[in-house]
């Protein structure tokens, strides 16, 4: 009878361990793929949680890294980033790729956009859409959600915020 009380003591500690290290916390990724100075990545971080609101600021997570197009691949392919925040001149049919972009048709502002057309229903789509960030990058950043994203309802939020 001991024996049972100890493994049921053992267990619902170690449930209580594992449940108090999860993080229940939404937390969207903004991946920056862009040439900044490492001097302008705080003033960025600060720029665009200034542009959203206190309830999606908190829950965002920015990242920078260099223009490289393998580091973007790589960075799709193993679903990092809720957001994909890349120099125009990295767009390229593989990056622009429907079947692993969400649709981004509904939050469609004056601002350029990417289309493509969806293979399953032969109908065009915005994929992309352009974003300003003069005062950090000189390039013309292109903002993607992939499909993959766990968070894509507050990843869109995020970008119509920032597409303001």
């Amino acid at each position: 009878m001991m024996q049972i009380f100890k493994r049921w003591t053992i267990l619902i500690a170690f449930s209580f361990l594992l449940a108090g290290c999860g993080d229940n916390e939404e937390q969207v990724d903004l991946l920056f793929f862009t040439d900044i100075e490492e001097t302008e990545v705080e003033k960025l971080r600060t720029t665009v949680q200034g542009q959203l609101d206190d309830s999606l600021s908190q829950s965002i997570d920015l990242e920078v890294y260099s223009p490289v197009y393998e580091r973007l691949i790589s960075e799709i392919a193993t679903h990092n980033g809720d957001v994909i925040l890349v120099e125009a001149d990295m767009i390229s049919p593989a990056v622009l790729d429907p079947e692993g972009l969400v649709e981004l048709d509904d939050i469609v502002t004056d601002s350029q956009t990417y289309i493509a057309t969806n293979p399953k229903t032969e109908e065009e789509h915005v994929y992309g859409i352009t974003i300003s960030a003069s005062e950090y990058s000189s390039h013309e950043l292109v903002a993607l959600i992939p499909i993959y994203s766990d968070y894509a309802k507050q990843a869109i939020t995020v970008l119509e915020k920032l597409s303001e």
